[in-house]
């Protein structure tokens, strides 16, 4: 329980539900823990383990039209999208490495947990496929045969 003031206050009884009290427990979970961060262009995630726990997850969380989860177990993360409010564009994984995943409705996508970001793109633009590409950076041309093998897959 939260309290603004001791049990003890001369200024009579205590506020029980300190409303910003328990708003900022939850900040420290979610943008703590969580390690959620609202850009301009992307969501930026990096979750840590909470101490003494083997999992944990935030649902229905929702970034520019899209609901979706995140779960934590062990050194695994899953990201599941429930629902989008637009059929032309895809939530996408972008990965420290440049390359893109884009993440297909109710199937869940699972990594070895590090940093990355989720953006939204053009359904257009990319392929729902298990396998990422490479976007940008100086790439050996048999590498570059090798992501374009790859997406045409």
């Amino acid at each position: 329980m939260f309290s603004e003031k001791p049990a003890n206050s001369s200024d009579g009884p205590r506020c029980v539900n300190f409303i910003t009290a328990a708003g900022g427990l939850l900040q420290a979970v979610v943008f703590g823990y969580g390690g959620l961060r609202l850009q301009d262009d992307r969501l930026e995630v990096s979750l840590t383990g909470i101490p003494g726990t083997s999992e944990w997850a935030m649902y229905d969380l929702r970034y520019r039209g899209f609901t979706f989860d995140l779960h934590l177990k062990q050194d695994t993360l899953s990201i599941t999208v429930s629902s989008s409010e637009e059929e032309e564009e895809t939530l996408t994984v972008v990965r420290g490495d440049g390359s893109l995943i884009p993440l297909q409705m109710g199937k869940a996508w699972n990594m070895t947990n590090s940093a990355f970001s989720l953006s939204v793109r053009e359904t257009s633009s990319l392929k729902p496929h298990s396998h990422s590409y490479r976007v940008s950076g100086d790439i050996p041309f048999v590498c570059l045969l090798v992501a374009i093998a790859s997406f045409l897959h």
